[in-house]
């Protein structure tokens, strides 16, 4: 549908005698209305304030082929409560017919809502939402409005990963999808068929979903597997299969404990890279620049004590611990999907080239630093 604002025509006509319906709008979308000088309220998050990145509601006159949007003038924000209250009764009586579904994929887990241009505004209304918790035998759910007309919800288990991130998984591949509007890939926590919070997801998840689902990504993808099959017989020790090489926790407590805290630190470097987190692994690089000198300072300030022999295994604990913690999902989702280890030639190499990279750096910190 084409989008207008609509403005009134004459100083009597009411917006009460008028057929609203509330919208779903992107974040991106809000700034628009504000220049436009459209009525919009924010999502109605129970106990939280919304981010400024969840979508907002506006107020639409379904017009066959054009929606028209009220405009913010000073008799409609005074109205508002009104306004709200007359659009989510229109929208109560246009989704009466819309039933709740099962996803296609066979999962039992996971409702659909859809068939309708407003099926995404269904999380507004509790009442339905409770037939969703009903229906899923869950009073915890995950709820997203990833595209117009188009309402996911989850059934919602703490330790249950494996359907949380499916979940997470099909709402950022509907919401990429080149065709529809696309509204939000934000997870929303329902409890008693409110909003009652939002789902918090690593930045590293998030691009490593951007780039699986996006076309921009897929695209470029597709070119660089190309060229690759290309290279592949004329690279040496390259992997025949193709598949994306990375560094398991245990590999990075390995190369720690033999080629210091920068062999480590390389190993989480290359996964964020190879997995296409690439400002995750630039954040790695910064932190590498503050660490590794941190740690020879550490070592030279206890010269002779027994801090120094358990220094590696310390540093090696860390390290491998770290990655286990920030990139265990990410390498668990990988390994599904075909990736594989690097062999011990590859670890031994790293370990090499970084002792000798450490060399000249510790002499440095010798020479600057004078001894006790």
């Amino acid at each position: 549908m084409e989008e207008t604002l609509y403005l009134p025509t004459s100083p009597g006509l009411k917006v009460m005698t008028m057929n609203i319906l509330p919208l779903l709008k992107s974040a991106e979308w809000k700034s628009l209305a504000v220049e436009q000088n459209r009525l919009v309220s924010p999502l109605p998050v129970d106990g939280v304030e919304a981010s400024s990145a969840a979508p907002v509601i506006a107020y639409g006159v379904d017009q066959a082929d054009t929606v028209a949007f009220l405009p913010a003038t000073e008799s409609n924000l005074q109205r508002i409560a009104a306004i709200r209250d007359q659009s989510f009764a229109a929208l109560r009586q246009r989704l009466a017919c819309v039933d709740w579904s099962h996803n296609d994929g066979g999962n039992r887990d996971v409702l659909i809502f859809t068939g309708d241009f407003s099926a995404a505004e269904c999380l507004l209304l509790p009442e339905r939402m409770q037939e969703a918790h009903a229906l899923l035998s869950s009073p915890e759910l995950l709820a997203c409005t990833p595209k117009r007309g188009v309402l996911l919800v989850c059934r919602y288990r703490k330790d249950d990963k494996d359907v949380i991130e499916a979940f997470l998984g099909l709402c950022h591949e509907i919401y990429y999808e080149q065709d529809g509007e696309p509204i939000s890939p934000i997870v929303w926590g329902v409890s008693q068929g409110l909003i009652r919070d939002r789902m918090q997801i690593s930045e590293a998840y998030l691009e490593y979903l951007r780039n699986k689902y996006s076309p921009e990504a897929t695209q470029q993808s597709e070119v660089v597997t190309d060229a690759s099959r290309d290279e592949q017989g004329h690279v040496r020790g390259a992997d025949a299969t193709g598949a994306t090489l990375l560094y398991s926790p245990g590999q990075i407590a390995f190369m720690t404990l033999f080629g210091t805290l920068l062999a480590g630190l390389y190993g989480i470097f290359r996964n964020y890279s190879r997995l296409g987190a690439v400002s995750t692994a630039r954040g790695t690089v910064v932190a590498g620049c503050f660490l590794v000198p941190l740690t020879i300072l550490l070592f030279l300030a206890l010269p002779g004590s027994g801090y120094d022999r358990l220094f590696p295994i310390f540093s090696a604990i860390l390290a491998g611990g770290a990655c286990k913690f920030v990139q265990g999902r990410l390498l668990e989702e990988a390994q599904a999907r075909g990736a594989r280890f690097h062999k011990v030639w590859n670890q031994c190499l790293v370990i090499l080239i970084s002792l000798l990279l450490m060399l000249p750096v510790v002499a440095v910190f010798v020479i600057l630093i004078p001894s006790p």
